[in-house]
């Protein structure tokens, strides 16, 4: 497999990416926050002691191996260390119509809008089963002033 010369970086180890399967832009549509304010958290006004849980929607657009748009839920967990904990549960529609389930974990890091996931995807459409094997590791940016996510999916090396 050739790999693509960009890496995953953390504070102690550097994880080979693969081949880029796709990017993503998305947009934030909806909020619902339990019992406070995720904002106040964001920014440094309020700490919970035992976290704070927000659903955030979303949609976006994807371009590359697949394309099509992508519409979800994220159930957040905001750490006591104001890390953004993923659990988002979404839908593909490729343009030709197909539909392809995605299910994905990870994190945020609120100080620099650092996104570091993990990506898995089902579907029985003919066309996309070779997705069902695949496992991605995925990078980017979320910009919390703009509501917009900037990804880059990479078939995990």
């Amino acid at each position: 497999m050739n790999l693509n010369t960009e890496k995953m970086t953390t504070t102690k180890e550097e994880v080979a990416l693969g081949r880029l399967l796709f990017d993503e832009e998305s947009q934030l549509a909806s909020v619902l926050d339990y019992g406070g304010d995720y904002l106040k958290v964001l920014n440094g006004d309020e700490t919970p002691k035992l976290g704070h849980r927000v659903n955030m929607g979303y949609k976006g657009e994807l371009r590359g191996e697949v394309n099509g748009s992508i519409e979800g839920m994220d159930h957040i967990e905001i750490r006591p260390d104001g890390m953004f904990k993923l659990n988002i549960h979404a839908t593909i529609t490729t343009y030709d119509g197909k539909k392809i389930a995605y299910e994905s974990g990870g994190i945020v890091e609120t100080e620099t809008g650092e996104v570091r996931q993990h990506v898995w995807f089902r579907t029985q459409e003919k066309e996309y089963l070779w997705l069902n094997k695949l496992y991605v590791w995925v990078i980017g940016k979320a910009d919390f002033a703009t509501g917009t996510l900037t990804l880059k999916n990479y078939v995990a090396a």
